[in-house]
């Protein structure tokens, strides 16, 4: 009953869904500064290329917001596995 009380989470919502939040108002920087000289771009179909750049990044922050809500074992929880292991 005892280890049971002592359980941590190491999958945590609110750590994923932060990375996501920090992540996305850095995309959101990056197209500002890519789009401020829009009218200075020499393509026509540049815009393309951004919301492409925007889709894959979008795609690539999703997943990494996902691993974000996983938490590894640090320090003590690490010893203390390694010691219940070392006794069984």
């Amino acid at each position: 009953m005892e280890c049971c009380m002592n359980k941590q989470k190491y999958f945590s919502f609110k750590h994923g869904f932060l990375a996501f939040v920090k992540s996305n108002i850095l995309l959101i920087l990056i197209l500002l500064v890519l789009v401020i000289n829009k009218s200075e771009w020499r393509y026509d179909d540049g815009f393309g290329y951004v919301m492409m750049y925007l889709v894959f990044a979008e795609i690539f922050i999703v997943v990494l917001s996902f691993l974000a809500c996983i938490k590894p074992y640090v320090g003590k929880d690490l010893e203390k596995d390694q010691k219940k292991h070392n006794k069984e």
